[in-house]
């Protein structure tokens, strides 16, 4: 009777060994804890296009589809001159209108939405000087002038910031 004792006490500490091996693949998941879960993976940072505002232009006016697909939702570094700056009625915040030169055309502007920290630099900017900005292209949109009650069509750039 003790003979078999002691060979099932064995059995059941060779079952108990070979189960918790390290090739022994495991019965549950892990438990992981906060600070053993890796860090996501941050998403790299796309450069910017750069272009400058009559290109910008040209390219919408001829072919707004191919524009889209090669400017809409993407970072874009516009370079052109200011040719207007005003406040924005929905938001408050600074949005300027890059041309290539005070005498373009009053359509063939790029609306610059600006964002609420640029408010200083906005502020020091006059109409001719030239400028920088990186802002999503959010394609063509219009903009409604009150005091004539009409709008005019340009390409608009979203959550801009002015670079030296």
């Amino acid at each position: 009777m003790l003979k078999k004792a002691v060979i099932a006490v064995l059995l059941i500490v060779l079952i108990a060994l070979v189960s918790c091996s390290p090739g022994a693949a495991p019965t549950t998941s892990p438990v992981t804890f906060p600070w053993e879960t890796p860090e996501p993976e941050p998403e790299p940072e796309l450069t910017p296009i750069t272009i400058f505002a009559d290109k910008l232009y040209a390219e919408y006016d001829t072919n707004e589809v191919s524009a889209n697909i090669k400017y809409k939702d993407k970072p874009l570094r516009v370079l052109g001159v200011v040719t207007e700056i005003t406040t924005s009625q929905t938001t408050g915040n600074p949005v300027i209108f890059i041309a290539e030169s005070l005498e373009a055309q009053a359509v063939a502007n790029i609306t610059a939405y600006l964002t609420a920290d640029q408010d200083a630099k906005a502020a020091a900017l006059s109409k001719g000087d030239r400028v920088r900005v990186i802002g999503i292209c959010d394609g063509i949109a219009a903009v409604r002038l009150l005091a004539k009650d009409t709008y005019l069509y340009g390409v608009r750039l979203k959550d801009c910031v002015i670079v030296d």
